[in-house]
Formats: structure tokens, C-alpha cells, sequence
């Protein structure tokens, strides 16, 4: 009983830093896509779901999906987005937006946007990404 009281109090206190709750939008959408059970993050300014496969997507505030990233071995990228990097390339995504296809690589810490004709269209140091909202 005193362990059952003691978890409730934890889970009432939990650890000073509150999350806030996934707006309702964002969780209907990543439920349509990836179902009920699918994980949800905070990327910034927008939402990313996901679940145990290598499906995930990315969605606004108010539920309009934006991106959907599928991983990809590092052998199936086209050569001109392997050329495009120096260095072993650890993780491969495609990324399909509403008005582009990318790819999605990671050298080091850094990851890589790149066109499917091998043009960097931007780089971002991973430690610069912030994750903070589990559902």
C-alpha cells in the first residue's frame, strides 16, 4: 500500500519539469498515419510520430503533416547523394514534403539535407536539435 501511495505521489510530483500535453490535431494526424500507439516528440516547431518501424512523420500544431521520413540502408541512396558528403555515412532517410523529396544523411554529428541530384540544401549539427516532448 505505502509503495502504491508513493508511486502516486511521484507521478503527481514527477520531476519538476512539466511537458506539455500534444495538441489534440497532432495526435489525431500521427494516429491516422502511424496509429494509436505511435510515439510523439517536439522537433522545434513542430511534432514528430513515430513507431517501432522506420515510418516517421512530422506534423504542425495543428495536425497539417509535413514531412513523412522513411529510413533507408545507406547503399540505396543514389550515388550523386553519397557523393555529396565526406565521410561514412551512418543514417540515410528519404524525407517527402508536400513539395520536395530530400535525403536525410548523418557523417559525424552532422546531418545533411541533399537533393536527389547531390545538392546540399542544408547541414545541421545534431546536438543543435531538440527533443524534450514524449507523449
Amino acid at each position: 500500500m505505502i509503495v502504491l501511495r508513493a508511486a502516486a505521489i511521484l507521478s503527481l510530483v514527477g520531476c519538476n519539469h512539466a511537458q506539455p500535453a500534444v495538441p489534440a490535431p497532432v495526435r489525431a494526424t500521427v494516429d491516422g498515419i502511424l496509429g494509436p500507439h505511435a510515439r510523439i516528440t517536439r522537433d522545434g516547431a513542430s511534432y514528430e510520430g513515430a513507431r517501432e518501424t522506420k515510418l516517421e512523420v512530422e506534423v504542425s500544431e495543428t495536425g497539417t503533416l509535413l514531412a513523412t521520413e522513411l529510413t533507408l540502408p545507406v547503399k540505396a541512396l543514389p550515388a550523386a547523394v553519397a557523393a555529396a558528403v565526406k565521410g561514412p555515412i551512418s543514417e540515410a532517410e528519404v524525407v517527402v514534403t508536400p513539395t520536395s523529396v530530400l535525403f536525410s544523411v548523418e557523417v559525424g554529428d552532422i546531418e545533411y539535407m541533399i537533393d536527389p541530384n547531390g545538392t546540399i540544401v542544408s547541414r545541421e549539427h545534431e546536438t543543435d536539435k531538440s527533443r524534450d516532448d514524449d507523449d
